[in-house]
């Protein structure tokens, strides 16, 4: 299970790398 926080965090950085 992951945190909200952790997912966000998680998020972003595959938004990072696709970019």
């Amino acid at each position: 299970m992951f945190d909200l926080e952790e997912k966000e965090e998680i998020l972003k950085k595959w938004v990072f790398m696709i970019q």
